[in-house]
């Protein structure tokens, strides 16, 4: 039984968007871990 709570992946798509963005914008980094999880990603 999967739980309906667990993180779900990103799609490669909008992983794909963060590295080019970090690239365009020569950020360090960029978090995608969910905020439930001790991260910055709220989407």
């Amino acid at each position: 039984m999967e739980s309906s709570h667990a993180p779900q992946p990103h799609p490669p798509e909008w992983v794909a968007e963060v590295i080019l963005d970090l690239i365009r914008t020569g950020a360090e980094r960029a978090d995608l871990v969910p905020a439930r999880f001790g991260g910055t990603y709220t989407g």
